[in-house]
């Protein structure tokens, strides 16, 4: 059943605006997408931080000579995040000790920690707890009402004067997306004219923005397929994931064999630190100096692997049912070009996987060469980045725009910045030629065998 919720100001808005201000002040001291002074590389694959990631430069209006705004499609992933309970329920039990251990091997002059990491490490403690799993970091908030505020400096046809018969907004039965619908609506209007807008969380289209969520037959083949995590495997018995060990190991001054699961927790936490406190270094930072560049670009390609074969090219079958969501672009093209429809925008937040999906059906960011375990420096300069195109507050974009009578033009953006879609490029722009199968041949009920849509 759908849930309608039109949504009140939010308590923090003053201290997000805060938030706001300082990111602003930051980046311009700063450059987008470089690292702050202490840390030596951001590539924390689907963990990075939208303010850190590749992104377009200072918002000016976008314009195409002889054209003008017409429609706009969006579809964004939420902001920073906490981690899931088993991980903080990890973090909670074996972090005190790891810290412990190490702070005890460097009293006895082992380890290789400066001062300062140490210091930090000693002060450092747990920031956040079980109740809040998944949940929406207050910076994960201001990420997208950056996004949203940046669209709206950029496409003022398309927002300005505009009702809830113009923008269509829906996110996922998640607090974290419902969040970020308010964030995106707060950024383009402000915080009062946002609650003039209806956001649908858990809508009869949550089969459209999280298809796999509803699809039972997605969850028994693809979600469980012990393949879809073999080449991962592989790499975390490689000869690079042994020497990372090694190295962090050494950092920590242990004389016994660090394990991997101990490792990766303490790159979970290194990372989620950074997603969750973009703007603040020591103590919050205090577990990512045991990484170096050469550590932490390994184990990007580690979660790239898994983000390949679970949701990218690694099994194209899985990804076909993203259709759906062409299509759905397909029939908002269709009423533009018609004439008949009041719909400026389509606002859509969903999730990482279902991006990635997306991404996959519309042929962008397609490697030469399978993710291995074996070839990692071969997929060194990869496109299917997730640290790239994957980061928190991730947005994929499609522009309409009116070029004269009866012609329209289309125009793609990942996260703000324009790409080229090579199916659209072979087809002269034509939409409808371009994905002619996915249009007139999505059947999302076989691919599901009419068991799952709509359920738990």
């Amino acid at each position: 059943m759908a849930l309608i919720v039109r949504w009140k100001a939010s308590p923090v808005s003053s201290l997000l605006v805060a938030l706001l201000c300082l990111y602003n002040d930051a980046g311009a001291q700063r450059g987008r997408g470089l690292p702050p002074p202490d840390l030596p590389y951001l590539g924390f694959n689907t963990k990075t931080s939208y303010f850190f990631a590749e992104r377009a430069s200072e918002p000016t209006p976008i314009t195409t000579p002889g054209c003008r705004p017409a429609f706009f499609w969006f579809y964004g992933r939420h902001g920073a995040r906490y981690p899931y309970e088993h991980v903080i329920n990890a973090m909670q039990e074996i972090l005190p000790e790891l810290q412990e251990e190490t702070l005890l091997q460097h009293a006895r002059g082992q380890g290789a920690l400066s001062p300062d990491a140490l210091m930090a490490l000693r002060r450092w403690s747990m920031p956040y707890g079980p109740q809040d799993a998944l949940e929406h970091a207050p910076v994960g908030f201001t990420e997208v009402m950056t996004v949203g505020k940046r669209y709206g400096i950029r496409l003022p046809e398309i927002f300005r004067n505009a009702t809830s018969q113009n923008i269509l907004v829906s996110v996922t039965d998640t607090n974290r997306a419902a969040d970020s619908g308010v964030a995106f609506l707060q950024g383009v209007y402000g915080q009062n004219h946002a609650n003039d807008f209806v956001i649908l969380r858990g809508h009869e289209d949550a089969d459209l923005i999280r298809w796999p969520y509803w699809c039972r037959n997605y969850q028994i083949i693809y979600n469980r397929n012990p393949e879809v995590l073999t080449q991962r495997f592989r790499f975390t018995r490689s000869p690079e994931m042994r020497r990372l060990i090694y190295r962090v190991q050494r950092r920590m001054g242990l004389t016994r064999a660090l394990s991997f699961d101990e490792m990766l927790l303490m790159y979970d936490v290194c990372r989620f630190d950074v997603a969750i406190n973009p703007f603040i270094s020591q103590p919050a930072r205090a577990w990512c100096p045991l990484f170096h560049r050469e550590d932490l670009e390994i184990l990007e390609y580690l979660d790239d692997i898994q983000r390949y074969w679970k949701h990218g090219y690694g099994f194209p079958k899985q990804f076909q049912p993203s259709c759906v969501l062409i299509r759905n672009f397909a029939e908002h093209l269709r009423a533009l070009r018609n004439g008949n429809s009041p719909v400026r925008a389509r606002i859509m937040f969903s999730h990482q996987g279902e991006m990635l999906k997306l991404y996959a059906a519309l042929g962008l960011f397609r490697d030469p060469q399978p993710f291995l375990a074996t070839n990692y420096r071969a997929n060194r300069n990869r496109r299917f980045n997730a640290t790239k195109i994957m980061p928190f507050a991730a947005n994929f974009a499609l522009l309409v725009e009116r070029c004269g009578p009866g012609r329209l033009n289309i125009r793609a953006f990942v996260n703000e910045l324009e790409v080229r879609i090579p199916r659209l490029d072979a087809a002269n722009g034509d939409f409808f030629a371009a994905f002619r199968n996915e249009i007139q041949n999505c059947d999302l009920q076989d691919f599901c065998q009419n068991s799952g849509l709509g359920q738990n």
